[in-house]
């Protein structure tokens, strides 16, 4: 992912990790303290549902998901469960997880 991309540019040129840059250019001094690459389970809030033929169902994780011709008929792998998961890595392009109120202050920011 570009976002990946963009993390590897951004530890070299720092020499910092993604997750203290986030935490010092964004979250502290936006005084999010509830935000983060990974959160203990009791901190979930949402229930990730996919696509399926007649309703929505929960999302399993990991969930892989066939793309068609135009994406050369690639597979595309979430696991929502992995900001549970202290030892994954922290990434752009799987994001970061927080509740409402840090978003708003993201937000207003």
């Amino acid at each position: 992912m570009a976002l990946d991309v963009l993390d590897g540019l951004l530890t070299t040129v720092t020499q910092q990790s993604l997750e203290e840059i986030i935490k010092n250019s964004i979250t502290i001094p936006l005084n999010m303290t509830n935000t983060g690459f990974t959160l203990p389970d009791n901190h979930q809030l949402d229930t990730h549902y996919h696509d399926a033929l007649s309703q929505p169902l929960p999302m399993p994780s990991p969930y892989c998901m066939q793309l068609d011709e135009s994406w050369n008929n690639e597979i595309l792998s979430y696991n929502p469960k992995r900001i549970f998961n202290p030892e994954t890595y922290p990434s752009g392009s799987s994001g970061t997880v927080g509740n409402p109120s840090d978003f708003m202050q993201f937000i207003l920011a």
